[in-house]
C-alpha cells in the first residue's frame, strides 16, 4: 500500500519529510517518480495533472492539500472517488488575521497616511470610524466565512452574511439568501468579504450588477476564489468610483499576468494568494487522523459533496 504525493509549492520538501515521518507504515511516492502505480491507494495532492491521477487504477481517496477543491471536483478525467478537503484551525486563523489587517487599514486610513509620507505631508484624519460604526458582510458562510464572521462580531463590528443555504439559526446575526436577499445584504455594507467557493453557480458572481449595489466607498476583500470575480467589471467599476477600494488575494489566472489591468488600477491592493497558507504540521496531522479513521471505520471526515462542488 502506497500514497502518492504531489504539490508544486516551494516548501514541498518540508511536506515530503513531514508525511514520511507521520506515515511510518506506508510508502510515500512523490510524483513523477512512481515505481508501481498499482500499489497506490491514496493521493495527497495539490493541482496534480488530472490525467496522471486517472492512471492510478486502485485509488480509493484523494486528499486535497488546501481548503479549495476546484482543482479536483467534477473533472471528467478524474475517477469518481471520495475527495477530502482540509479544514484546518490554523488556516482559518491566518485567514482571519489577513482580513482583520485589511479592515483596519481601511478603517484607520493607513494607506492615506502612507501617501502622505511619500509627499512629506502632515495631515490628520478626523473621520476614523469605530468598529461598531462599520457594517461588514461575509459572502459565503462556510468553514472560513462563518469563523471570520463570529470573531469580527466579537470585536463589535456589525456583521451580516450571505449564503446559498439557510444558516439563519446557526448565527446570532442577520443572514440572507437568494436574489432579493443579496440586494438587502449589499446595500448597507461598508466592507464586503468574498469567501464564496468555486462552483458552477458562483462563476463571475461578483459582476457589474453586484458591484453597483455596493456603496461607492465600499471596501471589497476577495479571499475566496478568483473565478467568483468578474475582473473586467471590477476594473470598470473602480475607474468610475474613485473611492471604491479592493483587496485581492485570488485571481482567475495565477500568477497574475504582468499585463493584467489590476496592476495599474488605483485603489487595488494585491497579494499573491497568501492570505491563508496551509500549515504543514497541522494539515498532515489532520490527513493522518482522517486516513486512520477511514482504514478502521470506513468513514471520512470533511468529504466533498460532488453536487454542491465543495
Amino acid at each position: 500500500m502506497s500514497i502518492v504525493f504531489y504539490c508544486n509549492w516551494p516548501n514541498k520538501k518540508e511536506w515530503i519529510k513531514g508525511l514520511r515521518k507521520k506515515f511510518t507504515k506506508e510508502k510515500i511516492q512523490v510524483w513523477p517518480n512512481i515505481k508501481n502505480r498499482d500499489e497506490i491507494n491514496y493521493a495527497i495532492v495539490w493541482k496534480m495533472p488530472h490525467k496522471e491521477l486517472k492512471k492510478f487504477k486502485n485509488l480509493k481517496i484523494i486528499f486535497s492539500l488546501g481548503a479549495g477543491v476546484d482543482h479536483l471536483i467534477n473533472k471528467k478525467d478524474l475517477p469518481k472517488i471520495p475527495i477530502v478537503r482540509i479544514k484546518d484551525p490554523v488556516m482559518r486563523e491566518r485567514m482571519y488575521n489577513y482580513v482583520l489587517c485589511h479592515i483596519l487599514n481601511y478603517q484607520l486610513k493607513i494607506f492615506d497616511y502612507l501617501e502622505n509620507k511619500k509627499n512629506k505631508r502632515w495631515k490628520e484624519r478626523f473621520d476614523i470610524l469605530d468598529n461598531n460604526d462599520l457594517n461588514v458582510g461575509i459572502l459565503g458562510l462556510g468553514y472560513l466565512g462563518g469563523y471570520i464572521a463570529k470573531l469580527l462580531k466579537k470585536n463589535n463590528y456589525k456583521i451580516s452574511g450571505f449564503s446559498r443555504t439557510n444558516k439563519t439559526n446557526k448565527y446570532n446575526f442577520s443572514t440572507y439568501r437568494g436574489s432579493n436577499g443579496l440586494n438587502n445584504f449589499l446595500k448597507k455594507l461598508d466592507i464586503v468579504i468574498n469567501l464564496l467557493p468555486n462552483t458552477t453557480a458562483t462563476q463571475n458572481f461578483v459582476d457589474a450588477k453586484v458591484l453597483k449595489k455596493m456603496k461607492k466607498n465600499c471596501l471589497l476583500i476577495n479571499v475566496g476564489r478568483g473565478s467568483t470575480m468578474n475582473e473586467k467589471d471590477l476594473i470598470k467599476h473602480m475607474k468610475k468610483n474613485k473611492n471604491f477600494e479592493a483587496v485581492l488575494d485570488v485571481f482567475k489566472v495565477e500568477p497574475l499576468p504582468k499585463k493584467h489591468g489590476f496592476w495599474k488600477t488605483k485603489n487595488i491592493f494585491i497579494t499573491p494568494h497568501s492570505s491563508s497558507i496551509t500549515n504543514v504540521d497541522s494539515a498532515i496531522q489532520q490527513i493522518y487522523l482522517n486516513y486512520n479513521v477511514y482504514k478502521k471505520q470506513k468513514k471520512i471526515r470533511n468529504r466533498v459533496n460532488y453536487l454542491q462542488q465543495y
